[in-house]
């Protein structure tokens, strides 16, 4: 459910939105888990940001605005619970929810929903009022706040009964793509009886990356992505964000832990091309078989095989067009694969599944990996036993005779899109394959995983067009805001003017997306000591060891010497515990006086050699002179060197 009550018809002043004609209302799912979404901000730190921070703008409730009219139930996106969460996300903003992974019948959850959304208030008043008319204080906290009914309940997680699968519901009304960003992250708990909680004691948090083209998307995120934090035993939060600068409106007709509904038989979804097909979601991904198919003849039997007029003409159709392509076959897959490569088709294949199991497995694993739904699959097949048997397990897959295989190019569910972008489609998923194998390994290895995001971080000066982002940094940093000081705009204008300080400005990108300007630090230097005074570094690349790279950029800048040192000012809050673990994590000290950590000696500074440095000319670490702030042109690209 989501947080409607604070929600300021006033300020939605955007015109209506029409939902798209195929709007599913998500029959699949037989079981969810309750949790409540809500507005929140990517750096909080209520109340105090509220004074400092130049961004903030007060709710009905007192907290900060970071949703331009709070969260719209709109009605006219009949999805799942009969309504979207409408919400256009300004600076900042993220939408999160307590995490609760216990499964319950989905007319159990949304019954509750309800009930919450009904009588919650009500209740609460009259709590309020029995408490205070009559002295009970027992129902001064009666009924819980529904985000603390989701916390409970995930205290009873089973491991034996999980979810299938997180599942993304979300319509972008605009005309261009939307990267949306989502986050599990365990909660930090610093019980005894769970010891320290840094980085390499967490379960790691689980971090993904959709891209929304217009429309109607739906993504099922896999369970086996993040079982590690389901079954942790701790409390975690999910947040959604996009990625983008500007206010970008979505509605979010599902955002759940789902299991999904037994599939039964007697479902008619032949694919011939009707009237009736053409009302149908229109088909993302054909999966095909083999063996009498794509070719004449059986590949086991030996013999010459020919491909089948058209085949090749048909996929570059399909590709060009920006729908999938897959093959599930019974056949000795490395055999198979050597024939599709050897008629010129293995390059448009993806996500194959070849080997002796039901056709029903491997069109649902295809589905699973590609993340999109059944409903968009299509299933071609010569043998009416291997249609059948996928229409009985999968009653939402269309399937089509390979009889009748030249009628495909013009099947009114296979037209796809003219746009360039979707000509890229298969590239994309190909990426999407690359990111996924290496973050298999994420839970065993996680310095891998970062290897293989190629990670590039770029240190280069102040410039005057950095003054806003930087001005946002320095006011809303809180989990890796080293020193822990707040700067009004008045009190950074005074930093930037001091000319004993390196002004310096980190941004970083990977292989899935750029980040931006994710970093602010002043640096003075005396003698042999390099001095951390501030640093704040943005809560999305929380963990990436940026702040290794650039600690070893400063360090390897200064002459080897004895003497030389290292020192950041840490000043511990309420939110800045991170920061510690990161000193701490990479040997630094705290010094005598308790106002930092300190990294001394003639020694090497041995952090993961995970990131490329790019410090646009100034040499490793720089210097004094190399580092001026500036007021425009951009740094001189040079190679990187690993970090």
């Amino acid at each position: 459910m989501f947080e409607f009550d604070q929600y300021e018809p006033e300020r939605r002043v955007q015109p209506r939105l029409t939902p798209p004609p195929d709007l599913a209302t998500a029959a699949d799912i037989a079981e969810l888990s309750f949790m409540v979404w809500g507005e929140h901000c990517i750096e909080c730190a209520e109340p105090g940001c509220y004074q400092s921070c130049g961004l903030y703008q007060a709710r009905p409730d007192g907290r900060c605005r970071r949703f331009a009219y709070g969260i719209y139930r709109n009605r006219d996106f009949a999805g799942l619970r009969g309504y979207g969460a409408e919400i256009t996300f300004k600076t900042w903003g993220k939408l999160e929810a307590e995490g609760n992974a216990l499964m319950e019948p989905r007319r159990t959850v949304l019954r509750r929903e309800r009930l919450i959304a009904w009588g919650g208030g009500p209740l609460r008043t009259m709590a309020t009022l029995a408490s205070s008319g009559v002295g009970v204080d027992g129902w001064r906290d009666w009924p819980p706040p529904p985000r603390k009914i989701a916390r409970r309940l995930h205290r009873h997680v089973s491991p034996a009964h999980l979810p299938d699968a997180f599942r993304i519901d979300v319509f972008n009304p605009s005309d261009r793509p939307v990267p949306l960003q989502l986050t599990m992250r365990v909660v930090a708990d610093n019980s005894a009886s769970h010891g320290a909680s840094g980085p390499s004691r967490m379960p790691p948090p689980y971090l993904d990356r959709f891209e929304l083209p217009p429309g109607l998307s739906r993504f099922h995120v896999d369970a086996t992505r993040f079982h590690h934090i389901l079954t942790c035993g701790r409390r975690f939060k999910i947040s959604v964000m996009p990625e983008a600068e500007q206010s970008i409106t979505l509605v979010f007709l599902a955002l759940d832990f789902v299991r999904m509904r037994a599939l039964g038989a007697g479902h008619v979804n032949d694919a011939t091309p009707t009237a009736d097909a053409a009302a149908r979601p229109a088909v993302k991904c054909v999966v095909f078989d083999l063996d009498n198919t794509l070719w004449h003849g059986i590949l086991a039997e030996g013999g010459g095989l020919a491909l089948r007029t058209g085949v090749i003409d048909l996929f570059r159709h399909l590709d060009s067009r920006g729908i999938l392509i897959s093959i599930a076959s019974k056949n000795d897959h490395a055999s198979a694969w050597a024939k599709l490569e050897s008629f010129g088709l293995a390059d448009y294949v993806l996500h194959p599944r070849i080997g002796w199991g039901a056709k029903s497995a491997s069109v649902r694993a295809i589905a699973g990996a590609l993340d999109i739904g059944l409903d968009t699959f299509m299933f071609v097949d010569d043998s009416p036993f291997e249609r059948a048997e996928v229409t009985q397990a999968l009653p939402d897959v269309a399937c089509h005779d390979a009889a009748d295989l030249e009628a495909l190019i013009i099947h009114p569910r296979l037209q796809g899109s003219g746009s360039g972008e979707a000509g890229r489609r298969r590239a994309f998923y190909r990426e999407a394959l690359q990111r996924d194998q290496a973050r298999h390994a994420w839970s065993d290895d996680y310095l891998g995983f970062l290897r293989a995001c190629n990670i590039e971080l770029t240190i280069r000066p102040y410039r005057t067009g950095d003054f806003e982002r930087v001005s946002e940094l320095v006011q809303r940093t809180n989990q890796l805001n080293f020193s822990g000081r707040k700067y009004t705009a008045a009190d950074l204008l005074q930093r930037l003017a001091d000319p004993g300080l390196d002004k310096i400005v980190l941004a970083c990108r990977d292989r899935y997306g750029d980040y931006g300007t994710v970093g602010f630090a002043l640096v003075a230097r005396t003698g042999g000591e390099v001095r951390v005074d501030d640093l704040m570094l943005s809560c999305r690349v929380q963990g990436r060891t940026i702040e290794a790279a650039l600690f070893r950029w400063l360090w390897d800048g200064m002459a080897p010497a004895v003497h030389r040192s290292l020192w950041v000012r840490l000043t511990p809050t309420r939110r800045n515990g991170p920061a510690r673990q990161v000193l701490e994590d990479m040997g630094l000290q705290p010094d005598p006086a308790g106002t930092g950590y300190r990294f001394s000696g003639d020694r090497r500074f041995d952090v993961p050699a995970v990131i490329a440095v790019d410090d646009g000319g100034a040499g490793r670490g720089g210097n004094h002179a190399a580092m001026p702030s500036v007021s425009d042109g951009d740094p001189v690209c040079r190679p990187m060197t690993d970090s």
